[in-house]
This record gives C-alpha cells, structure tokens and sequence, in this order.
C-alpha cells in the first residue's frame, strides 16, 4: 500500500534540529548551488531544504546525530580554513591545501550523509531547468504508480497541447 509519508517507530514526532545547525545544513545547501553555478535564487527552497531534513530524521533516527556531527565538522573545517575554501575541500575543488585532521567519522558523515545528499536535492530542485531541461515547471514529485498519472509531463503529453 502507498502512504504518503513514512516514518521509523522510534523518530520523534516533530525532529528537532538545533538552530545553529539549521543554520550550517542551509550555508552548504547555498553553496552547493553556487559551486554548481545555479543562477535561481536558493531561498525559495528554503522550506524545502527543512522538510527534506526533517523526513530523513523521521525516517531514519540516526539522521539528527549525523546532522549534528556534520555540522561540527563542517564549522571546524570552516574555523580552521575559512568559509569559502571549506566549501571548496569539500565539493572537490582542492586548492593545495591539505583537509584539516578531522577524525574518519566525522569527515565520512559530512561528505555522504551532508554533501552527496545534498548535492542531489538541490540538483533535483533546480537543476533539471539550469542544465538545460525543457520539460519543466518546477519541482516534482510522487510516484510513478501503475495505472495513475504520471507526476510530470511526458513527451507525448507535451506534443498533444
């Protein structure tokens, strides 16, 4: 059966996710877009942003302590190298300057559980349309159920109108 929303047994209602790290998650949410050379103005996924980390936290528990330590490492990396090339460490572009000694953990938590997954939701937002996609009128979603429409428009819908 299809349920619109999911949830582990242990996640709690309403996650809760300290402000100040509310604060680090959207700061390397915004850079990715600039690292990726997006030109729509990031805020207007501002809430989006907050329910993809809120999901994740309700169906994963282990999300808020991943969040949270991501973002320790993220402000250490940023304390010791500053902002803007903290950013570039992370999203690939290597100055010369070695990483900071950040334990494994922290560092494997922030790339795979911070980085790569927010890369693909802001590339899912926006970047259909910024790399060229024409069938697009925003953001999208639901599933592709047998039997139901599809949740975008298809090429065959596109030539009919």
């Amino acid at each position: 059966m299809y349920r619109s929303r999911a949830r582990h047994n242990l996640s709690p209602v309403v996650p809760r996710i300290a402000d100040e790290d509310l604060q680090t998650l959207w700061k390397l949410f915004v850079a990715i877009g600039d690292h990726w050379e997006m030109r729509e103005d990031a805020r207007t996924y501002r809430l989006r942003h907050e329910a993809f980390l809120g999901n994740r936290i309700a169906m994963n528990p282990l999300y808020q302590g991943y969040y949270h330590k991501g973002c320790e490492a993220l402000r250490s990396l940023i304390e010791q190298h500053g902002e803007e090339e903290a950013y570039r460490l992370l999203l690939g572009e290597q100055s010369g300057q070695p990483p900071p000694p950040l334990d494994s953990g922290s560092l494997e938590i922030l790339r795979k559980r911070l980085v790569e997954e927010f890369i693909a939701v802001r590339l899912a937002l926006g970047g259909f349309r910024e790399f060229g996609g024409i069938n697009y009128r925003g953001y999208f979603g639901g599933a592709l159920l047998p039997g139901a429409p599809a949740p975008y428009r298809t090429g065959e819908a596109a030539r009919e109108s």
